[in-house]
């Protein structure tokens, strides 16, 4: 009985701190994916909210835009640049008062074959469908911030 009782309480704690975690003052450490301090990922869209009127689904899909078409540009690195991009959807997975989290799903048509597929399904016309990016979102004044990327390998 007493096994029982402290499993539970274990259970719980456990349970309450995952719950408890998100967005805090500081952003959270994520072990995996971009920062933003690399060359790689130099480019950090942001909108401003000052008029109001955004929700953050309306957010991701702007920055996610935003992020992908820099990409189409000679200002961005070489072996990231893109020919043409198709964002399928964009769904926002968890959101609070100062961050949010959102999954892109797209299609990319890459510039130079030095570009690198983490995922996705590499077709014979070039295009690489299905690609898989979890962006982190903060805000810094009255602007959203997109501040990492994660690229998820499945």
């Amino acid at each position: 009985m007493k096994a029982l009782k402290l499993a539970i309480l274990i259970i719980l704690i456990l349970s309450l701190s995952i719950f408890l975690t998100g967005c805090g003052k500081e952003p959270p450490n994520y072990k995996m994916g971009m920062d933003f301090s690399e060359p790689f990922t130099a480019y950090q869209p942001k909108i401003n909210t000052e008029g109001g009127g955004y929700t953050p689904e309306l957010l991701a899909k702007e920055l996610a835009n935003a992020y992908f078409k820099k990409t189409t540009t000679p200002a961005s690195i070489e072996s990231q640049q893109l020919r043409n991009y198709k964002i399928r959807k964009v769904t926002v997975q968890d959101a609070y008062d100062n961050c949010f989290t959102f999954s892109v799903k797209f299609d990319v048509l890459p510039k130079s074959e030095a570009y690198i597929a983490e995922n996705g399904e590499v077709l014979k016309n070039g295009w690489i469908k299905n690609r898989y990016y979890l962006m982190y979102v903060e805000k810094v004044g009255k602007a959203w911030q997109l501040t990492k990327i994660e690229i998820n390998r499945y």
